[in-house]
């Protein structure tokens, strides 16, 4: 409206994501009252000015759809666009609080990323990401890898890094299949091993000397990344975990 004329709308992009083209397309209706071309919305991206779209004459009272490409290399992992309405409804003598002063963004509009995925360094600093990303509003996927059936303690194990993931996602939520002895057919992972019990994609990690965690590339994935937890035995897999 006149006097609330900007209206924000954020979005996240995951880590290893990379964007390359960022397309919005409004669709908008706006008030019979205003005069055309001297009308306006201004859309913004992360506070930068993206394009001023005139309302024309064939649009005023009507709804319309207008396509506007983002600068990409302007997106981060979270984002605001925002929508500032430029409004004029007489050619002198306006006052913002007029009812004719309005435009809608109504909810066929749409914002469509082009990704594709990238590799990420092995960095624990990154963590709970990339296995918990909190920069969208998207629930979570954790899978948990075992070599077989696990014992009370590494369940332990386990159950404090679901903990964890949990804490870190809040109400988006995180679902946690379990697989054995086996990679996930997508995505990131945690996979718990001991010395005498691992996975077989496993087999060439070295014997470890006490409780340990590590990031590492997922094997035959282009980006994927397991956190492997690791120790002599189940004990040393809690107090990794802990």
């Amino acid at each position: 409206t006149g006097l609330n004329n900007t209206q924000y709308f954020d979005f996240g992009v995951h880590d290893d994501d990379l964007v390359s083209e960022v397309r919005l397309s409004v669709n908008f209706t706006a008030s019979p009252a205003l005069i055309p071309v001297r009308s306006q919305i201004n859309i913004y991206l992360n506070g930068q000015l993206q394009q001023s779209v005139p309302i024309m004459a064939e649009t005023i009272g009507k709804t319309g759809t207008v396509e506007v490409l983002l600068d990409p290399k302007l997106v981060k992992r979270t984002n605001q666009i925002a929508f500032e309405f430029v409004g004029h409804y007489q050619t002198i003598c306006e006052t913002p609080t007029s009812e004719t002063l309005w435009v809608d963004i109504n909810a066929p509009s749409q914002l469509t990323l082009q990704k594709q995925k990238i590799k990420l360094s092995n960095d624990l600093a990154r963590l709970p990401a990339p296995f918990v990303d909190v920069s969208t509003i998207a629930s979570s996927t954790g899978p948990m890898v075992f070599a077989t059936s696990p014992d009370d303690t590494t369940k332990e194990a386990a159950a404090l890094m679901a903990s964890l993931c949990g804490k870190a996602a809040q109400w988006r939520g995180v679902d946690f299949p379990v697989y054995f002895n086996q990679l996930p057919a997508d995505g990131h992972f945690f996979v718990f091993a001991t010395n005498d019990s691992r996975p077989a994609f496993l087999k060439d990690l070295p014997p470890v000397n006490g409780p340990q965690i590590a990031m590492a590339d997922v094997p035959n994935s282009r980006y994927a990344k397991m956190l492997i937890i690791a120790g002599r035995d189940s004990e040393d897999l809690l107090t990794a975990a802990k």
